[in-house]
């Protein structure tokens, strides 16, 4: 995947709203009239792909080129709690989650972490107050996702997966090092957001995924490691199964991650931003 700056980048408007396109993709002409002419609305668009993500729409289209896409709305779908359904329906008035995941992706292959390659991002206003966002990257071809590898271990324990699992963790390690050293932070490096390219390859080979809270982050220096633990506040990779030896797989992402600076108290400040303050706070308050 190669580096991209802004001067690749075609933004303007079409009858509907704004779009930005990365100009030297080969299928950059196509995306555009596509955009254009609105066939992104056709109800039969492509194959879907699965999301847990509330309001999200994934689905897999063809290239010119031969390859495929992944285009992905953000919007609302009904949800059983109110208050969640609203919540969401709120931070699309004030926040660009399209623009956000193409430009975090942008980042990221300026940074040489692996991530889909990113093709466009444009906005479809549908009436007062009634803004759709849409996200298109290429398809990135995989074997798994790290949550299909730790759910694999939790099934069978044994030597080889959990050496291959082990693996995995440290390359994610290096990966958030790498973007945590220039003040960046990916938001949600969930399990399910980390893609297996390559589990045979030495060392294995991932992808980020969901980019939409990919941002620069400003704090002050000497609490700044502190404040960088937030963006892990989702990685969970022991889904409360340790193996026998007692080592609990953070253990040895944070292990990786930090180096020679490494603590066991690293932990602990793991777990305040995994459960927050009060959680965290119960939790010491009971053992």
């Amino acid at each position: 995947m190669k580096n991209v700056g802004k001067d690749d980048v075609d933004s303007g408007y079409y009858g509907k709203g704004r779009y930005e396109i990365l100009k030297s993709d080969p299928d950059a002409v196509w995306v555009g009239e596509w955009i254009r002419s609105q066939k992104f609305l056709a109800s039969e668009l492509g194959a879907p792909v699965s999301s847990g993500n509330l309001g999200t729409h994934l689905r897999r289209i063809e290239l010119p080129s031969g390859g495929q896409a992944v285009f992905k709305g953000f919007g609302v779908r009904p949800h059983p709690r109110t208050s969640r359904e609203l919540n969401r329906r709120l931070s699309l008035l004030f926040r660009n989650y399209a623009r956000t995941s193409f430009r975090g992706a942008l980042l990221l292959q300026r940074l040489g972490v692996d991530t889909p390659s990113p093709l466009a991002w444009w906005t479809y206003h549908k009436g007062i107050g009634r803004v759709r966002q849409y996200y298109l990257c290429r398809w990135e071809p995989h074997e798994n996702t790290l949550t299909d590898c730790r759910e694999r271990w939790k099934r069978d324990p044994d030597p080889e997966n959990r050496k291959a699992y082990e693996g995995m963790i440290r390359v994610l390690a290096t990966m958030c090092r790498r973007l945590h050293d220039h003040g960046i932070t990916h938001g949600d490096p969930a399990p399910h957001n980390i893609l297996v390219l390559d589990e045979s390859a030495i060392p294995p080979s991932l992808a980020m995924v969901d980019t939409d809270h990919v941002s620069r982050k400003y704090y002050p220096a000497p609490f700044k490691q502190f404040f960088l633990f937030r963006d892990f506040r989702r990685l969970n990779l022991d889904r409360k199964v340790c193996p026998e030896d007692g080592v609990h797989f953070m253990h040895i992402f944070l292990k990786a991650y930090l180096g020679d600076a490494y603590h066991p108290g690293w932990y602990r400040v793991y777990r305040f931003w995994r459960q927050g303050a009060l959680g965290y706070l119960r939790e010491m308050l009971q053992s």
